[in-house]
């Protein structure tokens, strides 16, 4: 079983970019923000803009984690966790993927670490 330590903001930063990307299947673009700037935002496929980057938190907004989630159900994948007060162990898997159990004490970045684990391995 994997057991991950994410502590710092930047760490935190990299995992968002991760699953935007990989689990997710996004792409980062500019695009014209408010009077005078621009911002990043994360992509479809289609090109349609889904989110600001900035704004883009799985790790910390539940209705963005449970996203994920179910994302990986509709790539076919199957979830098992289990939680407690301390540790959250989770596992994505299907029939062509045992799927790697991941541990943290953070339910939402359990998930996240173990949707790109499943979808690594």
């Amino acid at each position: 079983m994997k057991t991950a330590k994410i502590v710092t903001e930047q760490q935190c930063e990299r995992l968002r970019e991760e699953v935007a990307r990989l689990v997710m299947g996004w792409h980062a673009m500019s695009v014209p923000w408010a009077y005078s700037g621009a911002t990043v935002c994360w992509h479809a496929e289609d090109g349609i803009a889904i989110v600001t980057q900035y704004a883009w938190r799985p790790d910390e907004d539940d209705r963005q984690n449970i996203t994920v989630l179910e994302h990986m159900l509709t790539l076919g994948f199957d979830c098992s966790a289990e939680l407690s007060n301390e540790e959250a162990v989770v596992v994505f898997s299907r029939h062509d993927c045992d799927g790697v159990p991941v541990s943290h004490d953070s339910r939402r970045i359990a998930i996240l670490l173990a949707s790109i684990a499943a979808l690594k391995s």
